[in-house]
């Protein structure tokens, strides 16, 4: 049997790349004295143009809604290649292709909260 008689799959690799940008927006968001779902006390960093440390928020917000989005459409087009193969079998527990959009909406809307919150730190010394 050779790889061209073979059933094609949903693109795992960049399905995983989709859940781990939620978990790296979730886990970008500063702690201050409220328990948190993902502590990350001890990440303080300075990024170019910000006279400010710490600016968590600015790297949540381009990894939730500038990279979850443009995950979303990698993975989109890479499943539509398999598809096109006529010999693709989805996974027999979930479709990625139906759960990868919802993810890639809550990391988007986690990323804009990031934002909002970016501004009002940014508003309000």
């Amino acid at each position: 049997m050779t790889n061209g008689n073979r059933g094609t799959r949903p693109p795992a690799l960049l399905f995983v790349i989709t859940c781990l940008l939620l978990v790296a927006t979730l886990a970008l968001f500063p702690v201050d004295h409220t328990p948190a779902l993902f502590p990350v006390d001890g990440i303080d960093f300075s990024l170019p143009f910000f006279d400010r440390s710490g600016d968590q928020n600015t790297v949540g917000f381009l990894v939730g809604s500038v990279l979850g989005t443009a995950m979303l459409g990698v993975f989109l087009i890479q499943d539509n290649k398999r598809r096109a193969t006529m010999r693709y079998s989805d996974w027999s527990l979930f479709s990625p292709r139906a759960v990868a959009p919802y993810i890639t909406g809550v990391t988007w809307a986690l990323g804009v909260t990031h934002m909002f919150f970016w501004a009002k730190d940014l508003t309000r010394a």
